[in-house]
């Protein structure tokens, strides 16, 4: 007797526990907040987002980087020098016309005085025909466009997280709503216990019964509540947000026919299909700049310069104009080496995206699936719930004239919220399972 008080007094303080938690965390309702709220600030805040974006602003530098290689490069220069070498003192006397005819006697030309230069040249380089540059070019603007398609996949990624998030956290709240109306009715039939306790019609031990009922439903709230916590962080987290806001979606999760999305196909130009595509079209490029490599190039200089010694007299003009054409003929294979290095990935990629489109259309198949499977369920589980009301009820009756034991009315209270649950995770499916859809069609 002694041990069954000491049982009942610690179902009571845990149930107390749990019951105040749950009271005070009911009290706040939280931010209500709707999927496209969410969705909103989760393309403008998110961190991958936002990486996914300075991918392609980075592409768009490299395409700049190769376009500056068509430009003409000039250069300025100024060169002071002082000499006594032969050959440069010579030189430099001859490029500032100071040559006379005393220049050329032996004794000057092989001891020379010291001979200053003052040199101010200006150098223009211009690329006329660089046939692997330009294969390089189009392989950067096929991955510029690739970085385009990744930003854009990663926002679907992003909306399909939220959307599932925000589905976690509407079924946590009719979790709740379900788990509260079974506390009613059983702090309900607790009274009607006790009653009967008094009435001598059931033992202690059935109102005992009936309390740790009523424990087990606060453990859930409580868990529930937790639940909705997690998801609450997660929806933050997605948006770019501080934790610990607690959300309320703006709707509750409820059941609307999307039959009609079975008849959709999955598109050919899917953002992660495309990205893959224009990597493939960038290692081609690739591959053609580096085949291109040996080809003959073709650039044109000139140069204009003045030249006179220190004592800033009147200068020299000279110009040189010219054309260069160069080949690489051999360079110990190793143009060869990332050719054939450059092929072994190309044939890697095209394979990976053969698995794509094998994989996405497994996923929706499955999805599709799922969306049927769940529609099933929720038919099936709706009915189970009309029978356990009115099993629940005649019992009701039944027990209050005595004729029914205890366990058999908790059984059949927990038999109709189980099955309201259930009824609640079968909406939850379809709706799951709708996103899975919507997400392989990029809707």
């Amino acid at each position: 007797m002694h041990q069954q008080l000491r049982t009942k007094a610690l179902f009571f303080i845990i149930a107390s526990f749990f019951s105040v938690l749950t009271e005070a965390q009911d009290a706040d309702v939280g931010s209500t907040l709707s999927l496209e709220e969410a969705i909103e600030k989760t393309k403008a805040n998110n961190f991958s987002n936002k990486v996914a974006h300075y991918d392609f602003l980075s592409t768009e530098t490299e395409i700049e980087q190769i376009k500056a290689l068509y430009l003409p490069q000039i250069e300025a220069k100024v060169v002071g020098s002082l000499t006594n070498m032969p050959l440069m003192a010579f030189g430099n006397l001859l490029q500032q016309g100071a040559i006379e005819q005393s220049d050329f006697s032996p004794d000057k030309l092989n001891k020379p005085s010291s001979i200053t230069n003052l040199q101010t040249q200006l150098m223009i380089r211009q690329p006329i025909i660089s046939k692997d540059r330009q294969a390089m070019k189009d392989a950067l603007i096929a991955k510029k466009n690739a970085m385009a398609q990744k930003e854009v996949r990663t926002q679907k990624v992003l909306a399909h997280q939220v959307f599932q998030t925000y589905l976690q956290l509407q079924f946590a709240y009719e979790v709740l709503e379900v788990l509260r109306e079974a506390k009613t009715t059983a702090t309900a039939n607790l009274k009607l216990a006790k009653d009967n306790l008094e009435a001598g019609y059931v033992q202690e031990s059935d109102v005992m019964t009936v309390e740790l009922r009523i424990s087990e439903l606060d453990q859930q709230l409580f868990e529930t509540d937790q639940h909705i916590l997690n998801a609450s962080d997660q929806l933050s987290f997605l948006m770019g947000e501080d934790l610990g806001t607690r959300y309320k979606p703006e709707n509750t999760l409820v059941f609307e026919d999307k039959s009609e999305i079975l008849l959709e196909e999955i598109p050919t130009d899917r953002s992660d299909l495309m990205t893959m595509q224009h990597q493939i079209d960038a290692q081609k490029y690739q591959i053609s700049s580096l085949q291109k490599k040996n080809y003959p190039r073709l650039n044109a200089f000139a140069a204009y310069g003045l030249n006179n010694s220190l004592d800033f007299k009147e200068a020299q003009q000279g110009y040189l104009i010219g054309l260069e054409a160069s080949w690489l003929l051999f360079d110990g294979k190793k143009n060869k080496n990332d050719i054939q290095k450059a092929e072994v990935d190309l044939n890697k990629n095209q394979m990976v995206l053969e698995q794509m489109n094998a994989q996405n259309n497994l996923e929706f198949e499955l999805a599709k699936s799922k969306l049927l499977e769940a529609q099933s369920r929720m038919e099936l589980t709706k009915k189970a719930i009309a029978v356990s009301e009115e099993v629940l009820r005649i019992k009701t009756n039944r027990y209050e004239e005595g004729l029914e034991k205890t366990t058999d009315i908790l059984n059949a209270e927990t038999k109709l919220a189980q099955m309201q649950l259930n009824h609640k995770e079968a909406i939850y499916q379809y709706q799951n399972a709708y996103a899975l859809i919507l997400f392989s069609l990029e809707k």
